[in-house]
């Protein structure tokens, strides 16, 4: 299997006996996602508790890309979202320029 996300969550569902097939949407938490052991990158669903930790870096990353798309045609790039979330730069009117 490959060391994407959804694979190694799928690869975790196996494991237990769950029956997993191509395209089939697989529910995970992303825990680790530099770990250099693939199966420690992702947790599958059924083993997410509240003492499972995730990986915030990786989900901010991905909500400031996210963010980017929407707000790049108002100058706004994924460094520039993060500093002023992060860092509580000041924020610019929309219709003003960056």
């Amino acid at each position: 299997m490959h060391a994407v996300f959804q694979a190694i969550a799928a690869k975790q569902l196996v494991k237990i006996g769950v029956n997993v097939s191509a395209g089939q949407t697989v529910q995970y938490l992303i825990a680790d996602a530099k770990n250099k052991h693939a199966h420690s990158r992702v947790v599958a669903a059924p083993y997410v508790n509240s003492k499972t930790r995730y990986d915030i870096e990786k989900y901010l990353r991905l909500l400031f890309s996210a963010a980017e798309n929407i707000l790049l045609p108002f100058g706004y790039s994924v460094q520039k979202i993060r500093d002023y979330v992060l860092h509580q730069e000041k924020q610019t009117l929309l219709n003003q320029k960056p």
